[in-house]
């Protein structure tokens, strides 16, 4: 189980499991990639575990898109060993690639 540090109302920071966190975060970042996948692809319903990158659905052009707008939409940067199928095969990967990223960031404490 991870544990975070984050801040409460006044300033402190609390300690806390960030199991709902990170489901929260998940849950967003899905429905944020699909609507962008449906405004897109013009395709009505996209499952989380669509393939992306059968034949038909993505291009290049339109991955290199979904790429920049994750980078853009949560405010995390893609490197070049992140740019795989692994991260970026289907709804559910891109969602825990970046709900990982923001949990990662947000965990990270230089003090």
């Amino acid at each position: 189980m991870e544990v975070t540090k984050e801040h409460d109302k006044s300033g402190n920071k609390n300690t806390k499991t960030g199991i709902s966190s990170f489901s929260s975060k998940k849950e967003d970042v899905t429905a944020q990639v699909k609507q962008f996948l449906v405004k897109a692809t013009r395709i009505e319903a996209i499952s989380d575990d669509e393939e992306l990158f059968r034949p038909g659905f993505l291009n290049s052009l339109l991955a290199t898109q979904l790429v920049m707008f994750v980078e853009k939409q949560f405010g995390i940067e893609v490197v070049g060993p992140e740019l795989s199928m692994d991260n970026f095969g289907t709804v559910e990967r891109i969602a825990d690639f970046v709900a990982n990223k923001l949990e990662t960031r947000e965990s990270w404490d230089p003090s």
